[in-house]
């Protein structure tokens, strides 16, 4: 309990229900108003845990209550001076109104409660309950994505609507003309460790509906194809049939099927249901069985009017064990059901049952999930052996293996046209394969425990991949693979033309207009090449241009110069290159401005880092070089002693000859024979 004024307070009991009183001065208390009473409850889950009051000019945003309301107050109040609904609510004073009621309750649920104003007369059920938040959601079980509604008039008109009873179609004809809203990003069911399911229209945590009638937890559910459906699977060993509303918040359980022996594992219905005048659920159990259930006439109980059994058109033995999934193809022609004895099972779906088609056997250990390609006559199955084998329905055979570690994997679905599959495994890693290249093309970590569930929605403008775990997480990723593919596109079409411009500008020896296209390019390459032929046509115009472009680049074009320079520098060939453009770097930018530059520090330490090393590689070379010099300078020209040779080779016959003169005579040697 809890005192909203000196008077008024509000008391919340076990059953869920929360009541409005008022204290009279005598001490008599009064109760004014309460909630509707919840169908089921239990004090473990329903039961009122606190209550706390929220400001009414404290609204937050997201939480406009009574949106409706207020926007035709707000349409009212547009055109004139009169103030909107909020700014009522946030002017109102204690005295006129009571602030918001918000209630916690035993499943971790925000209920947001509008209540009597004080000068109100009494109402039996008046508390009206705005929103409603889950937060806490313990496992998620199974989740299925609300597909785009079709109009109530189109749902009229089908067979399966008929299945809902005589008053089921007096609303339908009430609603015959409006259109039913559009879906909101991320809507959802959610099964988690509970027996009732838990329905959000948007991608945030307000609750918009509850499907309450399991007695034990639901384990599987599925969404029909137009969105007007839910079938639910639970431990009570029973199977139930949910229509949605037009305004995507009430719930109405048209059908239950009873006769398993065991927990319902898995339920599906056939996509055709929109189309086609057969309307059918397929649920598997731990009993080995599979039934069909004919969801287009479910018949009453004589004894309630109001429960609707679902008739059982087929019970079939499908495994030697557990039946742990099922999937319907997309043409309605084939079922498919996997198990504990590790076999994938194929039955013909027509009209007077299930009739066995054949089946695969290669996984080592019990089967998890199954999936049909959209298109192709293909299957693919997931076991806890880690592996997920792609079957061809027209060979009966396996196309292909994928595996990537031995972790089991407990989901795995086709998308993009069957070109792909997204798989996840016990231990919360979602993997995306190409089919094709049977490889692994993306990986994502976004949960800390096992996946238990995994579905996906295409549509025309979008593709998005839903996860669910022992985590309480539910993950939503989007795939951006055809924008990409065309984000390609338009970059390669961009670097063509560029491209061209550059080998144009270089042509026309338009250095400068080179240089900034080469840097626009992003390629170190293109850049080094268009600077060594400015340096080679006129090295001085080389600098002054390259001082005056860098002096107008941004930041960023500057950080991007500086990276290529580190590339050029790291090779003796190109450190020229980076000598004159770190050169007409500093004298465009002072040093201290350079070192202002976000994430500068590890790139001028490479740089210096490399200038030394190339400092000392010529300090070397000019060390060798000073060898050379000392060796000309220390011998003979080369040219000199072989022009001298062939003289003094002459003047040899000449001195012996006057040698033997001079002993004959006896005399001695003459003065010129000794100078020659």
């Amino acid at each position: 309990a809890a005192f909203a004024t000196a008077e008024d307070f509000f008391i919340g009991s076990p059953d869920g229900v929360i009541a409005q009183c008022r204290l009279a001065a005598n001490g008599s208390v009064s109760v004014r108003s309460r909630t509707a009473p919840i169908a089921a409850a239990t004090e473990a889950e329903n039961a009122i845990r606190a209550i706390a009051f929220l400001p009414r000019g404290a609204l937050f945003d997201g939480m406009a209550l009574d949106a409706s309301a207020d926007s035709e107050a707000d349409a009212e109040a547009k055109d004139g001076d009169a103030p909107t609904a909020k700014q009522h609510r946030a002017e109102a004073s204690a005295e006129d109104e009571l602030p918001l009621i918000v209630a916690a309750d035993g499943s971790q649920r925000l209920h947001f409660i509008t209540p009597l104003a004080p000068s109100a007369p009494s109402v039996a059920f008046g508390l009206k309950t705005e929103k409603v938040l889950c937060g806490y959601l313990d496992q998620i079980f199974d989740v299925k994505l609300l597909p785009a509604a079709t109009t109530a008039k189109d749902a009229s008109s089908k067979p399966a609507a008929s299945g809902a009873g005589d008053d089921d179609d007096d609303e339908a004809e009430a609603l015959g003309d409006l259109e039913e809203p559009p879906k909101p990003a991320f809507a959802r069911v959610v099964a988690t460790n509970s027996k009732d399911v838990m329905v959000f229209n948007d991608g945030g945590c307000e609750l918009s509906g509850c499907l309450a009638g399991h007695t034990d937890i639901v384990t599987a559910l599925d969404v029909s194809a137009d969105g007007n459906f839910i079938a639910t699977g639970s431990k009570d060993e029973s199977m139930r049939l949910w229509r949605i509303g037009a305004d995507r918040t009430s719930f109405t359980c048209v059908g239950l099927g009873e006769g398993h022996d065991g927990p319902v594992t898995a339920v599906a219905m056939n996509p055709k249901m929109a189309t086609s005048s057969s309307f059918v659920v397929v649920s598997v159990g731990s009993d080995e069985a599979i039934k069909l259930w004919d969801a287009r006439k479910p018949s009453a109980d004589t004894a309630d009017s109001k429960k609707r059994w679902v008739p059982v058109q087929t019970t079939v033995n499908a495994h030697l064990g557990a039946v742990h999934c099922v999937a319907i193809a997309p043409n309605d022609a084939v079922v498919a059901t996997g198990g504990k004895d590790k076999t994938v099972n194929l039955w013909t779906l027509k009209a007077k049952g299930l009739t066995k088609l054949g089946g695969f056997a290669g996984h080592r250990r019990a089967i998890t999930s199954l999936s049909f390609a959209p298109a192709d006559r293909l299957l693919i199955s997931s076991s806890n052996d880690g592996c997920i084998k792609v079957w061809s329905l027209g060979t009966m055979s396996c196309a292909r293996t994928l595996q990537h570690d031995k972790v089991g994997v407990a989901q795995a679905r086709f998308f993009n046209g069957g070109h792909q599959i997204v798989s996840a495994n016990a231990h919360g890693i979602v993997r995306v394969w190409a089919v094709a290249a049977s490889e692994v093309v993306n990986t994502f970590e976004a949960h800390t425990d096992r996946v238990w569930t995994l579905a996906v929605a295409e549509e025309p403008d979008a593709t998005h991949i839903v996860t669910g775990g022992a985590d309480s997480c539910i993950v939503a990723y989007e795939d951006y693979t055809a924008e990409a593919v065309q984000q390609m596109k338009s970059d390669k079409a961009d670097f063509i033309l560029m491209t061209q411009k550059l080998q144009n500008a270089v042509r026309r020896k338009d250095w400068a207009t080179a240089v900034k296209i080469a840097l626009k390019l992003k390629h170190p390459r293109h850049l080094r090449m268009v600077i060594v032929s400015w340096l080679a046509d006129d090295e001085t115009q080389c600098e002054d241009g390259l001082t005056d472009i860098l002096a107008v680049a941004s930041h960023g074009d500057l950080f991007k110069m500086l990276e290529f320079t580190r590339t050029w520098i790291a090779n003796s060939r190109h450190c020229n290159v980076a000598a004159v453009v770190i050169a007409a770097l500093l004298r465009a930018h002072h040093f201290t401005a350079l070192r202002k530059m976000a994430a500068v520090k590890e790139t001028i330490e490479a740089l210096v880092g490399y200038n030394k090393r190339h400092e000392a590689r010529v300090a070397g070379v000019l060390d060798q070089m000073h060898y050379v010099d000392y060796i000309t300078r220390s011998l003979r020209p080369i040219g000199t002693v072989a022009a001298a040779a062939p003289e003094v080779e002459k003047s040899k016959p000449a001195a012996a000859a006057s040698k033997a003169a001079n002993k004959r005579k006896g005399g001695k040697k003459p003065v010129r024979a000794r100078e020659e």
